[in-house]
Order: C-alpha cells, then sequence, then structure tokens
C-alpha cells in the first residue's frame, strides 16, 4: 500500500460493504478504503506501511501493522476475508480482496422479516432459516458459493451454532465477537446459574411487538403474528436450570463437529 486509508465519519459501519466495486464509481472515502484493501496480495504478504482506520462508531483511532501471522488485521481465508476491527468492539467492517456481498437478516417475525415470531431465542427454526440463508447466498449468480458469517452478541451465537451444530457445506469462516458456548452460564438470561434481570430481558418482548420495518403497519396480521405468542420472559424463568433447552444449542458438547476457521473476539470489561 502506498498510503493509509482512512475512515471518518459517524455513517453505518456497514456503507462501505454495500459500494459496489464497478469501474468509474464514485470516489468515497469508503471505496477508496475497499480498493486501498483490495490492492493487498491474497496470500498474506503485506508491506510494512501501518494501515490507519477511525471507529464509524466511537471515533477511536486503530494503527496497525497487517501480517500473516500477527496483528489486528487478520485474513480468515487465503485471498478472502479480512477484517477490520476497533477493539472498542462496536465496528467489525469485513473487507474482500475483490468485493464481498453482505446480508443483513432480521429473524422471522421481527424487523423486515415476515412470519410469526420464533418461540424463543435460538430455536431449531432460527437455525432452519440461517441455514436456508447460506444456501441461498451460496447459489446466488453474483457469489462464488463460499459463506462466512460474522455478527456480535446474538448474531455471534448465530455463528458459532452454525459451525457446529448445522455445518452446511457453503460455510467457510466465521467471526464471532462476545458469543459464547454456553448459553446458560454465559449469556444474558443467567449468568453462573443467576437470574439476570438487566434492559435486555426487561425489555426483549417489548421490542418483539414491534411492527415489521419500513411500513410499520398497524394491523390484524401484524397483531396476530406478534400477540399470540409467549413472552421470552415467561420461558427462561421456567427453565433456571441447565437444562436441555440451554445445552441444545449451547456449543460446549460439540466442540468435535467445527471443521472451519473461527476467529474469536471478546474482552473482559466490554461487556
Amino acid at each position: 500500500m502506498s498510503s493509509s486509508p482512512y475512515i471518518n465519519g459517524k455513517s453505518s459501519p456497514y456503507m462501505a460493504l454495500n459500494t459496489p466495486n464497478v469501474p468509474n464509481a464514485p470516489q468515497t472515502e469508503h471505496t477508496a478504503v475497499q480498493q486501498s484493501v483490495a490492492s493487498v496480495p491474497p496470500t498474506g504478504v503485506f508491506s510494512e506501511q501501518p494501515i490507519k482506520c477511525v471507529c464509524f462508531q466511537c471515533g477511536a483511532t486503530i494503527l496497525a501493522r497487517a501480517t500473516k501471522e500477527n496483528g489486528i488485521l487478520t485474513w480468515l481465508l487465503c485471498g478472502g476475508l479480512l477484517l477490520i476491527g476497533c477493539w472498542c468492539g462496536c465496528c467489525l467492517i469485513p473487507f474482500c480482496v475483490d468485493s464481498v456481498k453482505v446480508a443483513l437478516v432480521d429473524i422471522r417475525g421481527t424487523g423486515a422479516s415476515e412470519g410469526v415470531l420464533i418461540e424463543y431465542e435460538y430455536t431449531s427454526q432460527e437455525l432452519n432459516d440461517c441455514e436456508h440463508v447460506i444456501e441461498l447466498l451460496a447459489a446466488h449468480p453474483r457469489s462464488n458459493g463460499r459463506v462466512g458469517m460474522y455478527g456480535l452478541s446474538w448474531s455471534a451465537f448465530n455463528s458459532l451454532m452454525m459451525a457446529t451444530l448445522r455445518r452446511p457445506p457453503a460455510l467457510h469462516a466465521v467471526f464471532a465477537a462476545h458469543g459464547s458456548d454456553d448459553l446458560y452460564n454465559n449469556d444474558v438470561h443467567y449468568g453462573d446459574g443467576i437470574l439476570h434481570q438487566d434492559e435486555y430481558i426487561l425489555s426483549v418482548d417489548h421490542e418483539n411487538a414491534l411492527p415489521a420495518s419500513p411500513d410499520y403497519l398497524i394491523n390484524e396480521q401484524w397483531a396476530n403474528e406478534r400477540f399470540t405468542r409467549r413472552p421470552w420472559i415467561d420461558i427462561y424463568l421456567e427453565h433456571q436450570l441447565n437444562d436441555k433447552l440451554w445445552q441444545n444449542h449451547s456449543i460446549k458438547y460439540s466442540y468435535d463437529n467445527l471443521t472451519v476457521p473461527v476467529y474469536l473476539l471478546a474482552g473482559l470489561y466490554d461487556a
């Protein structure tokens, strides 16, 4: 790299991902970063010139020497996924040598996704949907068939579950920030067996009742899909011991199934 790319502003961390790398595209800060990263050889042989970035969310400066063996910037796949992340955990931005297509998927019955809300977090239905999305992305005409998953918290859990419990053939790598292998002892419901009544537990059922975006229609379908489900907090309170509800999707019991590269990010004082 002949120069160090800078990322400035408070825009969405996904903006750079959605900018197509096409000839004569407008030269914005985001496309400049993408093209600079694209110039790096896929073999992991990097120059000594450090890369300076500013986190989209918190404004923290990242100055890293990206090497194949060590550093903040790390290749997960040879010629594939490059990760730029701020240690604050709020900005995780994957880039690719040529380009990367990103799908941001809402769980069924939430956000912009149709259908009836899942029964509770991490159900088999939720993982079935994840598997279906991976198959669709792998078969997309603009895809090379190699799909990666990344996410923070809930989506990190999903990524790890797919890599160990479902293992779809098209899933080739996972980046999980602040996920866990133990849903009972190390998630937001019960911390080391103690009921954890934080903001999430107390508000998640209210959030689940929100109408779908972007139209936010308040109609009979919305009422049927949102208010016919049992509140999640009731289910969690019924399972105050480490029973099958937590164990079935805790990957600590399935380490031997893990065959794809996994990059884990966490911190003692970040939560």
